[in-house]
């Protein structure tokens, strides 16, 4: 015990404490998921406990059911709702193991999440009025979501889920609403990173040839 890089000892208390919260965090994963006392809400993505479920998500393994229970969850703050777009990256490649038609489902999900979550704080006037205080603009909030998906989701891991993905928005025969723009921006931009624009240049081919509009007046300078 005294010689280790995992526990400090205070002798006149006679404790220990772990040197990193990483290990509090397994073993608090390992009790939930060995008593079953696991809660799925939003909490799970407070940035205090999102990395003990990042690790009971890894116990689980075939974590299907699990996914599932992620789209149920009702929010409450958009800090929240954008923190997991980012931590959800993290459960799926923790839940590796699980089918990776509901890896796909999710990452779907995910992106139509961070979508609608732009619309929302980008329409809100509270929030426009911040914005404006700290001197961002709207395109400034798409941009940085998109940073944020395009460092969360570029894994190779995830290229067939995205790329479906945009192939099932491409396929809509009507005017493509926000969400959809949005996402399939969001999914062009994460692809460019590794040098595959082919997405990119289809959202730009068909905006140009009219092929596609957006219907809103929202997005139209964005």
């Amino acid at each position: 015990i005294k010689n280790n890089e995992i526990f400090v000892v205070n002798s006149e208390k006679n404790t220990i404490r772990f040197r990193h919260k990483s290990f509090c965090e397994y073993f608090y994963a390992h009790n939930i998921y060995k008593n079953e006392k696991a809660l799925i809400n939003e909490e799970i993505y407070n940035p205090y406990w999102h990395n003990s479920y990042f690790f009971y998500f890894g116990l689980v393994k075939d974590s299907s059911k699990l996914l599932q229970s992620l789209n149920e969850i009702k929010f409450t703050n958009y800090g929240l709702k954008i923190l997991q777009v980012i931590i959800n990256s993290e459960l799926l490649l923790a839940a590796y193991l699980t089918p990776y038609k509901d890896i796909e489902r999710q990452v779907n999900s995910s992106l139509q999440t961070a979508a609608e979550a732009v619309l929302e704080l980008i329409n809100d006037i509270d929030h426009i009025n911040h914005l404006q205080n700290m001197q961002m603009t709207k395109f400034d909030m798409v941009m940085l979501m998109v940073v944020i998906i395009s460092r969360s989701y570029n894994y190779e891991f995830y290229e067939k889920a995205l790329k479906n993905a945009a192939e099932d928005i491409l396929k809509i025969k009507s005017d493509l609403k926000e969400p959809e723009w949005l996402k399939l921006f969001f999914i062009g931009a994460t692809l460019a990173e590794n040098k595959d624009f082919t997405y990119i240049n289809q959202i730009l081919r068909l905006y140009n040839n009219k092929t596609l509009k957006i219907s809103d007046e929202n997005l139209q300078i964005l």
